[in-house]
C-alpha cells in the first residue's frame, strides 16, 4: 500500500514547465503525434523507476509536441506531483481533465493533490469523480479523507474497497479497522495526515523560541551557517520533543536535518535516538524521507537514518521505517526483520545513490 502512497505523495525538483494556459495551437502532424506518444511512453517507464526528473522532462517534451494528449498531461501531472511540484502539477491535471473530463487518473491526481494540501472538500469532490470512473486508487484517498474528517460511516465502504485490493500488511487494513471502530488512533492519524502548506507556513513564521522541558531558557537553534554542527543545540532540540506532541514538530526537525550534508544527520540522531520521544522518532523519519514534506532528493545517508528506525525497540517506529523503505521500492520488511538484516548487511557502507542504482540493475 505504501507503494500506493508513493504514487500519491512526495519530493521537489525545479523543472521548466510548459505553459499550460489555453491558447490557439497548431494541429500536430502525424509524425509529431507519434513522437509525442513515444516520449510519453518513455516518461512512464522513467516514472515507474521513480526517476521523476527525467520522467517530467519526457512528458514536458511530449505535451509540447501534442498539447491535446490528455494521457501525456496526466503523466506530466504525476511526475510533477510525485516530485513535490504541486502548483505545476495542478495545472497539468486540470489540462488533462479539460481535454478528457472523465479521465480517471487525472481526476484522481487532482483529488490526491488537494488531499496532500489538506483541502479535504476539494479532495473529496475530485476523488468521488475519479472513483465513479473506476479509479481504485481513489478509494484509498476517499477513505483517508473521511477518516481524517471524522466521517467514519462514509469512510467504511471506501476502506473496504481499498483493503480488498491492498497488500496484507498495508495501511488499508488499519484504515478499515478504524472506520469500523469509528475512531482514528493518534498513531494512524499521524501516518495519514498531510503536512498542509498552511501548517508549514505557520510553523516557519512562528517566532516563539523552542524551550527545553522544565526550562524558561530558549534552546539555541542551529544556524544555516554552522549547518547544525552544534551538537548541544541539536541534542536540546531533540530531547525537548514531547511524547504525544504535534506530529509536525518532529517532522520539521527531520526536514532540517536532511539539508545537512554528509554523515552529520545520522551522527546527530544516533547519539540521541533512544532518548527522543517515541512519537517524535517516527515523525523525524517522515521528515527525512524523500518525497515527504517537500524533500527534493534522497539524502546520501537516508538508509543509515532508516536503519535507526528499523533497529528501534518500538514496533511502531519500526513500522514507520519499514514503510518509508517500501516507498523506495524495497520489500516490506516490517514483519521480516531477518530479511531486512540480510539486506542491510549487503548494503552497509553504501551511499543512497549507490543502493538505488544497485536496485535498478537487479
Amino acid at each position: 500500500m505504501l507503494g500506493l502512497i508513493l504514487a500519491i505523495v512526495f519530493g521537489v525538483f525545479t523543472l521548466a514547465a510548459p505553459e499550460v494556459a489555453e491558447a490557439k495551437e497548431k494541429r500536430p502532424t502525424r509524425e509529431m503525434v507519434e513522437q509525442a506518444e513515444a516520449l510519453a511512453a518513455e516518461g512512464w517507464q522513467l516514472w515507474r523507476k521513480q526517476d521523476l526528473t527525467a520522467a517530467a522532462q519526457k512528458f514536458e517534451a511530449s505535451v509540447e509536441l501534442n498539447s491535446k494528449d490528455a494521457n501525456a498531461w496526466n503523466g506530466y501531472g504525476w511526475a510533477l506531483f510525485n516530485s513535490g511540484q504541486s502548483t505545476k502539477a495542478l495545472r497539468a491535471f486540470e489540462r488533462c481533465v479539460k481535454l478528457s473530463p472523465r479521465h480517471p487518473a487525472g481526476l484522481n491526481g487532482l483529488g490526491q493533490l488537494y488531499l496532500g494540501r489538506g483541502e479535504y472538500k476539494q479532495a473529496e469532490k475530485w476523488l468521488k469523480k475519479s472513483a465513479k470512473n473506476q479509479a481504485s486508487a481513489a478509494w484509498y484517498g476517499l477513505a483517508r479523507v473521511y477518516l481524517l474528517t471524522g466521517k467514519y460511516k462514509k469512510a467504511l465502504p471506501w476502506a473496504k474497497k481499498s483493503a480488498a485490493v491492498g497488500s496484507p500488511n498495508d495501511f488499508s487494513k488499519q484504515m478499515l479497522a478504524a472506520a469500523k471502530a469509528g475512531e482514528l488512533s493518534d498513531e494512524l492519524r499521524q501516518m495519514l495526515e498531510p503536512f498542509a502548506a498552511r501548517e508549514r507556513e505557520e510553523d516557519l513564521k512562528s517566532d516563539q523560541p523552542v524551550l527545553a522541558e522544565n526550562s524558561t531558557k530558549p534552546i539555541a537553534q542551529p544556524t544555516q551557517q554552522d549547518q547544525g554542527f552544534d551538537d548541544k543545540a541539536w541534542r536540546l532540540r531533540l530531547l525537548a520533543l514531547k511524547e504525544g506532541g504535534h506530529w509536525s514538530e518532529g517532522a520539521k526537525i527531520g526536514t532540517e536535518l536532511v539539508r545537512i550534508p554528509g554523515e552529520r544527520p545520522y551522527e546527530i540522531l544516533k547519539a540521541n535516538w533512544p532518548k527522543i520521544a517515541t512519537s517524535a522518532r517516527k515523525q523525524i523519519l517522515k521528515g527525512f524521507t524523500p518525497g515527504m514534506m517537500g524533500n527534493k532528493e534522497m539524502h546520501p545517508g537516508f538508509f543509515d537514518v532508516m536503519d535507526l528506525g528499523m533497529s528501534d525497540k518500538d514496533a511502531g517506529v519500526r513500522s514507520f521505517a519499514a514503510n518509508y523503505l517500501k516507498m523506495q521500492g524495497l520489500p516490506d520488511f516490517e514483519f521480516d526483520l531477518s530479511l531486512y538484516r540480510s539486506w542491510r548487511k549487503e548494503t552497509k557502507g553504501l551511499r543512497a545513490k549507490e543502493i538505488m542504482k544497485q536496485m535498478k540493475t537487479k
